[in-house]
């Protein structure tokens, strides 16, 4: 096609066509990047309830230039509160006590095969009496089942994680796939308006 025939066919659409194929690639856009932000996400994190995975979303907004596709996490999913750790996944984090000297890190016997803590938050109302404070020979402070006498948790100071990005990942496959969504429906309102 030559330059001038590409130039009347837009003429022929015009501003509102060339709209039509833009607000489509941006849903198109949206759409892709949700999707490879979600297989990143379920690859690359441990999943356990998957409401960060449900979380995630495409949407398309109007912005100052017109319309942005918009890809998100950490949203309300349903059944369950916001999840507010998306974004210590995708940037990283170092995670402090809010009460307290320490956190506990839950040991292979203090998680369920899905592995989730037996216990839920304050120990000392789930677990009342069932566990004392010992020092390991390495210097590290545990807590200790007293009916098994086994090591449950371990007690941190802080612990840092680091970024494991799943939006920027999903919306990098998103850009790259951008120009063949638009000439595609560019086409397409091109091919409408003959």
């Amino acid at each position: 096609m030559t330059p001038e025939a590409l130039a009347a066919k837009l003429r022929a659409i015009g501003q509102a066509g060339v709209t039509r194929a833009l607000h489509r690639t941006m849903v198109a856009a949206a759409l892709i990047g949700e999707g490879a932000a979600k297989d990143r996400a379920s690859t690359v994190l441990q999943v356990r309830t998957g409401h960060l995975v449900r979380s995630i979303a495409g949407k398309v907004r109007q912005g100052p230039e017109g319309p942005e596709a918009v890809i998100s996490a950490g949203g309300r999913v349903s059944g369950a509160a916001p999840v507010v750790y998306a974004g210590t996944h995708e940037y990283g984090a170092t995670i402090t006590p809010k009460r307290g000297k320490y956190l506990r890190i839950p040991l292979a016997a203090a998680k369920t095969q899905a592995g989730v803590d037996r216990y839920p938050t304050p120990l000392r109302v789930s677990g009342a009496g069932l566990f004392y404070v010992r020092k390991s020979k390495a210097g590290r402070l545990l807590l200790i089942h007293k009916p098994t006498g086994a090591p449950w948790y371990m007690l941190v100071p802080s612990v840092t994680i680091r970024a494991r990005p799943f939006l920027r990942p999903g919306a990098q496959v998103a850009a790259d796939r951008l120009p063949a969504q638009f000439a595609k429906h560019l086409k397409a309102e091109i091919e409408a308006a003959q």
